[in-house]
């Protein structure tokens, strides 16, 4: 009666070790799937990074003129501040309302598609803040670039996915600096660009390079599935 629970115990044992093992061997393969495609990982991260930055350079571009963009649609001096606050936040509301919506929809449609949608969405949003008549206009304009975020959280998953197990806080520091210093250029990038082509060309402008962005994720982005192993 003393000896019947050894069997049990060596059985959980061994079956501990092979668990255990398995789990190893799994690492191990994640390393070396990061290692063999490297070039591909790469690409991925450069291509993304440099998108990153000039979708934070378009976020806040609007800065410098967005007041005398208002006052050229017809908003008068006395409410040009009240609906400079409403169209230049309205963006960031509803992207804090989305953004949770659209990272569910990356883990289930892919991480590759939610940018490619993100980044023309957010080039036909330019597009209509520069054909926008009117400060109701141009708030529909920013409520829909709003609408249409989620570029940054696509990318940053794709580049975790691509970026080495021991490079991970280096390569995701690189790509936050980006962001950063995309958002300090904008207002430069956006002034010095009102000032040469004018206001609504700045928005058109814009929608080119978030299209070019879209063609380089759709042409040179490749969103690889890890396959976890079983439990």
């Amino acid at each position: 009666m003393n000896c019947a629970p050894l069997p049990t115990l060596r059985t959980t044992h061994f079956a501990l070790r092979i668990d255990k093992d398995r789990v190893n061997v799994w690492k191990l393969a994640h390393i070396d799937f990061h290692v063999e495609g490297g070039t591909v990982n790469q690409r991925n991260i450069v291509v993304l990074i440099a998108s990153m930055f000039l979708v934070a350079i378009g976020y806040t571009m609007v800065i410098p003129f967005l007041p005398l963009y208002l006052l050229h649609l017809g908003v008068p001096d006395s409410e040009i501040s009240l609906w400079t606050g409403i169209v230049f936040s309205i963006c960031f509301l509803i992207a804090g309302v989305m953004g949770p919506i659209w990272g569910k929809m990356a883990d289930t449609s892919g991480k590759k598609k939610m940018a490619i949608r993100a980044a023309i969405l957010l080039g036909f949003s330019y597009l209509f803040c520069g054909l926008s008549t009117n400060e109701y206009e141009l708030m529909g304009a920013r409520a829909f670039q709003g609408f249409a975020n989620g570029f940054v959280a696509a990318a940053m998953a794709i580049i975790s996915d691509s970026a080495h197990p021991e490079k991970m806080g280096a390569t995701l520091g690189m790509a936050q600096t980006a962001l950063v210093v995309g958002g300090i250029a904008g207002p430069l990038v956006g002034g010095v660009l009102a000032h040469l082509i004018g206001m609504e060309n700045t928005f058109y402008i814009s929608a080119v390079f978030l299209w070019l962005v879209a063609l380089l994720v759709i042409f040179l982005i490749h969103d690889k599935k890890t396959t976890q192993p079983e439990k």
